[in-house]
């Protein structure tokens, strides 16, 4: 089924896209997300937005909305590595940028919007709705035109700035053909959508099951004072991007164990491509997939 995120915008986006597409899409964007130098750019800006996540925490009297920050942190985050955006949505969550991402969150599923027949736009209150629903889009959609001009104009200028956006501008592959206006602007939507949210809801599942857990936040801090003690860092943002991918096993496995128990995404659909022959139960039984066959993965069924 296709539809619209945006108006303008398809779902036809590497989240989306089937086989040879998504191919294209995939060899094309890999190397941003593999890139050393970018990932390390990433990592020392996360130790600033961090940092203040942290600051305002302990001027915070009482109870903090830890939901509310891992949403904040996010976009920080991925406006930065994503757009080279620097957005304060930490301690100043009402600016421009962070008002329109919260628009594009809160405007709603276009292929629902694109089912409904024509004239429900003319009734009274759920006309008004998808109407409303269908301005904030064009405004996010006109924000995002906007931001990869700029990208196209910093690059025809000899600033080649490091973020994705940027990158995937001269994503070329021998096989497949290069984005073009389109395609950059239905991945650049799809990157800050999935890429903040994703991130958000991992956070915010952690936060509560440490909390849930307190000898397990215990075993994480443990580790992090260890390995601090080992390199003899004094502060936490002199941990470097290889020892913080490398040597931190248990923070590691809390996180993946919140993806198994609490998956940021709710659906996760998978069709076999051909028939597979897959063994289980130590290799005494078979199972055979069909060519065509539909599975759906639910978020949270894995206890």
């Amino acid at each position: 089924m296709k539809g619209q995120t945006l108006p303008g915008t398809t779902n036809n986006n590497i989240v989306a896209a089937d086989r040879e597409e998504w191919r294209r899409k995939r060899e094309l964007c890999n190397p941003s997300f593999t890139d050393l130098s970018l990932l390390q750019i990433f990592d020392q800006h996360m130790h600033k937005v961090i940092d203040r996540v942290v600051q305002k925490w302990r001027k915070t009297e009482g109870s903090v909305n830890a939901a509310k920050d891992a949403r904040n942190l996010a976009f920080n985050a991925i406006a930065k590595a994503g757009f080279g955006l620097l957005v304060e949505a930490v301690n100043h969550p009402n600016t421009k940028s962070v008002n329109l991402i919260n628009l594009l969150l809160s405007s709603g599923n276009g292929i629902f919007i694109k089912l409904l027949p024509t004239f429900f736009k003319h009734l009274p209150v759920i006309g008004e709705q998808i109407r409303t629903k269908e301005e904030k889009g064009l405004k996010v959609k006109a924000w995002f035109e906007m931001m990869i001009q700029e990208r196209k104009k910093a690059h025809k200028d000899g600033d080649i700035e490091q973020n994705i956006v940027s990158r995937l501008l001269t994503a070329e592959n021998k096989e497949f053909s290069k984005f073009d206006d389109q395609d950059l602007l239905t991945e650049s939507v799809v990157l800050l959508v999935a890429g903040h949210e994703t991130t958000a809801k991992t956070l915010r599942w952690t936060f509560y099951h440490l909390a849930m857990h307190p000898e397990i936040q215990q075993r994480a801090y443990e580790e992090i004072t260890s390995v601090m003690s080992k390199h003899g860092y004094s502060d936490l943002k002199d941990i470097t991007y290889d020892v913080t991918m490398n040597e931190f096993p248990y923070i590691k496995a809390i996180i993946n164990k919140t993806l198994r128990l609490s998956g940021p995404a709710a659906l996760v659909f998978r069709e076999v491509a051909k028939d597979v022959e897959i063994q289980y139960d130590q290799g005494k039984k078979n199972v055979t997939l069909l060519k065509g066959t539909m599975f759906i993965g639910l978020a949270g069924m894995w206890q």
